[in-house]
């Protein structure tokens, strides 16, 4: 027996050796094939997304990423490495700038193999099935959250048709479609979903939103039309005619100041402003403690005497406005192209010819230095990390 097989040795090593030979012409083959290099494999070109890197996709452009995603499943027809391909794709979108382009999200979810996933039986339904794919599928819908795109009826069938009836994806997926439709137009200000090339409009929309006193009026003008300023930067100003008469009530003895600047941001951008503001008042605070008791009291909760001549001790009181807040009152509020202090005295001199009163009030300008405000900003970070 060990005779025999010590015979048929040889034959066996040759027949492996011709294996191998095979083998390697078939898998250099492949490589010349996927153009992949001797040192990567399939599998790391579709985890680090190497297809978006093609010579051929210099530009990147819609159609750039859609021959990408066509090349994936043209070349991988088994859908090997789909999921770390779409998270690949999700990851590039907004280079190719695609991250809002519900075509594009549909063509993703079509590289997901349709018939092999779906759930069989209401246990597989409730346990997740293929938990990996469907967590992708998730990540997709919220990246569609993010970037306020709306998904279809269509996007919901191909979902059924991957995963079957109420999978953890589709129910994600009904959320969206009930939800976004109802909030999509909802904020009473609302943002740019691209971003603002004009630095003008960018600080009309921050000044628009941070406002909130629906008579609040806008105003664009350059700075080199005040007489005492060179300074040739724009400015863009907000106030409302109930700020201008609280200017006309503040004391001609009692400074205003020009705070700032203080940083809003407009989705990815951000836009420094500056405030005009007045010390809180003693009226101030009896007003804002009166109107506080009131709405907290419950003394007239059961008092429905509504025949009586006698009068609530509040039925005269009259509330904050929103200008009035705790730490001040805000008259005012600006944005500059430089943030110098001649364009906030320009700006000043803007306000002036609206109130006529600014001119005889001092102002106080307390301008705080761009770098000294980011290194105190490090060092509260630090402290709240440690």
């Amino acid at each position: 027996m060990l005779s025999q097989f010590a015979l048929r040795l040889p034959r066996f090593g040759k027949l492996c050796q011709g294996w191998l030979a095979v083998s390697a012409r078939t898998l250099s083959k492949k490589s010349t094939e996927f153009d992949v290099g001797p040192n990567v494999s399939e599998k790391d070109v579709v985890v680090q997304g190497n297809l978006f890197n093609q010579p051929g996709l210099d530009k990147r452009t819609r159609e750039a990423f859609q021959d990408a995603v066509s090349t994936y499943c043209i070349k991988y027809k088994n859908r090997r490495g789909h999921v770390e391909f779409i998270y690949a794709a999700l990851k590039r979108m907004k280079e190719y700038g695609v991250h809002r382009d519900r075509e594009v999200y549909r063509a993703l979810l079509d590289v997901f193999p349709q018939g092999p996933m779906r759930a069989q039986t209401i246990w597989q339904v409730e346990l997740m099935n293929y938990p990996k794919q469907q967590q992708c599928v998730i990540d997709l819908l919220e990246q569609m959250e993010d970037n306020a795109v709306i998904p279809d009826e269509d996007m919901g069938r191909v979902i059924r048709r991957i995963f079957g009836k109420w999978s953890h994806a589709e129910r994600r997926f009904m959320r969206m479609i009930y939800w976004m439709p109802k909030f999509r137009h909802a904020n009473p200000y609302p943002v740019p979903l691209d971003p603002v090339k004009d630095k003008i409009e960018l600080a009309k929309v921050a000044l628009r939103r941070m406002a909130v006193d629906l008579q609040n009026e806008l105003s664009v003008y350059n700075a080199d039309k005040i007489d005492f300023t060179e300074d040739n930067s724009w400015i863009v100003s907000a106030q409302s005619p109930l700020q201008r008469a609280l200017i006309e009530t503040h004391p001609e003895k009692e400074p205003l100041y020009v705070e700032g600047p203080f940083l809003a941001y407009i989705r990815e951008q951000t836009v420094d402003y500056f405030i005009l503001k007045a010390d809180p008042t003693a009226d101030l605070r009896e007003r804002k403690d009166a109107y506080d008791k009131f709405m907290n009291s419950d003394d007239d909760l059961f008092n429905w005497d509504i025949f009586s001549q006698k009068k609530s001790p509040y039925s005269l009181l009259v509330p904050p406005s929103v200008h009035e807040q705790d730490d001040g009152t805000i008259v005012g509020m600006g944005i500059t192209e430089t943030g110098t202090k001649e364009s906030l005295k320009a700006w000043i001199k803007h306000l002036q010819d609206y109130n006529h009163k600014l001119s005889r009030i001092p102002v106080v300008f307390k301008i705080t230095d761009p770098e000294v405000r980011m290194k105190a900003f490090e060092e509260a970070t630090s402290r709240g990390s440690q």
